[in-house]
């Protein structure tokens, strides 16, 4: 090879070179998310369905004044998409991420905050970040991924669900189930409906009733199972774990007993309850 056609060579390898590593840096001065302000005002009449979709970002519900929905937060606005809709009952809610490569690389979280008035319905769909509604509020669904759920003073059947966090409930009247994995439940000052919660790698916390005619089902895994329970229990109980045991306060009628399982009638059995664990105790207080 001549000296003028290395020379030649080197000379176009070096520009590449230097076309990536600016590239690269146009890139990484991007990465750097910047947090605008969000707010907004929204009049509406009376309770309505709060309808929430939120990309990688903190949801939280709160009860302000009646007859308005109010937004605040904060979001990179080269990296979402804020947008509100409201019809008739119903408002709807959107903080949505850009689809491009430049905001797929910039770092940065969104923040949700929201006031509505009393009793508002609540569905919430959220990924990578908290949720948290505080009442009274309505029932509805709460949901997300890799971040806990805690909702308190909840009239109405709730649906909790995520992955990889927690889930707290307090105060709720209603059907509750409630769905995670990789955390813990804890459930308080419950009453009404039936009990469906399933979690993973985490122990399991109830205090409330559990309702006449209802089927109630509890379960975990490494994780112990604690009820404490109000007033009369009437159930028909099924409850197993393993390698540790199972322990009831309540006189069970017709036992099926062993080391880590206790099945049979309490009280008249006008309700199931099913309790399943691995590598933890049961305990009905």
């Amino acid at each position: 090879m001549s000296v003028a056609r290395a020379a030649g060579r080197w000379r176009s390898l070096r520009t590449a070179g230097l076309l990536t590593l600016a590239l690269g840096a146009l890139l990484l001065s991007g990465c750097e998310g910047k947090a605008s302000p969000l707010e907004d005002r929204l009049a509406v009449q009376g309770a309505v369905l709060l309808s929430v979709l939120v990309d990688d970002g903190e949801v939280v519900i709160e009860v302000g004044e009646p007859g308005a929905v109010v937004v605040s937060g904060s979001m990179d606005p080269d990296r979402y998409r804020y947008a509100a809709y409201v019809d008739e009952s119903r408002v709807r809610l959107e903080l949505r991420r850009t689809r491009s490569l430049l905001t797929l690389l910039r770092s940065g979280h969104a923040q949700l905050r929201v006031t509505v008035p009393p009793g508002t319905r609540l569905d919430v769909a959220a990924s990578n970040g908290a949720v948290t509604a505080t009442g009274p509020l309505g029932g509805g669904r709460l949901a997300t991924s890799n971040a806990a759920i805690e909702a308190s003073v909840i009239d109405g059947d709730l649906v909790a669900t995520t992955s990889n966090g927690g889930v707290r409930v307090a105060a709720q009247h209603g059907a509750i189930t409630i769905s995670s994995s990789n955390g813990p439940v804890t459930v308080s000052h419950h009453d009404g409906g039936a009990v469906n919660i399933a979690t993973s790698n985490g122990a399991v916390e109830f205090a409330g009733t559990i309702q006449l005619g209802t089927e109630n089902s509890l379960r975990t895994s490494n994780g112990a199972l604690v009820l404490t329970l109000a007033g009369d229990l009437s159930a028909m109980l099924d409850a197993a774990t393993s390698n540790a045991p199972v322990a009831s306060r309540y006189a069970v009628i017709d036992p099926q007993r062993g080391a880590s399982h206790l099945k049979g009638r309490i009280a008249g059995g006008a309700a199931t309850l099913k309790l399943r664990t691995s590598n933890g105790a049961i305990e009905l207080r």
